[in-house]
């Protein structure tokens, strides 16, 4: 759906074209003084962003180098039209997550950067949710298959497949019914899961680890001693 990275800019003239993507860039560095292709001189600052549509031709001339994380989205995710020198902080945080995400290897798992990228898309959809929750049908389906499927990679488009609701709608229904968003949900679980085996089994750490879905033991420790407030060796010993 999307992919992101950060580039570095120089002094020069830049012509843009991509006929299958739309480019999203935030501008990460200090103020950069910008010739449009109109002639006119404006500056680009901290955190705003410019949104280049599928297709479509831009050329403008930097005065300045510059930083900006930019996020190519396949054009039949959004229907885009062009903007620049936006600020919405909501935007910023959203694609510096994602960045910082991929930076650091989705230690988050797919789930959560596919909540980013859906959130992103919606921000710059103009999109705000009305909808209500699930119904009680596709809640239990999907507690289900989350409870029943734990080491798999439970992505947003699977619960949304299973519940019969788009991973736009499921995003915003599920966090009305269970309280929380799918990623917390079923980090939530896996913690859970992962508490009784380490109470009641004599199994290592790093077998309970995967079979309950974390990438590895110290995953599984970070997210335990966050949401449970205890290491899992501290419940081992007990």
């Amino acid at each position: 759906m999307i992919t992101v990275g950060t580039v570095v800019t120089h002094a020069g003239f830049y012509n843009h074209f991509d006929a299958a993507h739309h480019t999203l860039r935030v501008h990460t560095a200090p103020p950069v003084r910008v010739v449009c292709g109109l002639g006119r001189l404006l500056t680009r600052s901290r955190g705003q962003f410019d949104l280049l549509p599928a297709g479509q031709r831009e050329r403008w001339r930097d005065l300045d180098p510059g930083e900006a994380v930019e996020v190519r989205i396949a054009r039949d995710e959004l229907s885009a039209t062009p903007r620049f020198h936006v600020a919405d902080p909501l935007v910023e945080q959203v694609v510096c997550n994602l960045e910082h995400e991929r930076r650091a290897g989705s230690p988050h798992g797919p789930m959560f950067r596919e909540g980013l990228t859906l959130a992103l898309v919606a921000l710059l959809q103009g999109v705000r949710a009305t909808a209500g929750g699930l119904t009680r049908k596709q809640e239990r389906i999907v507690a289900e298959l989350v409870a029943d499927d734990l080491a798999s990679d439970l992505t947003i488009a699977r619960l949304a497949s299973a519940a019969g609701v788009s991973a736009s709608q499921l995003k915003t229904r599920f966090k009305r019914s269970f309280g929380v968003t799918p990623h917390a949900y079923v980090i939530g679980e896996r913690v859970r899961r992962a508490r009784q085996l380490l109470e009641h089994t004599d199994r290592s750490l790093a077998e309970i680890a995967y079979d309950v879905g974390f990438a590895h033991p110290s995953h599984l420790a970070r997210w335990m001693r966050r949401i449970a407030g205890v290491s899992p060796r501290v419940l081992r010993h007990k």
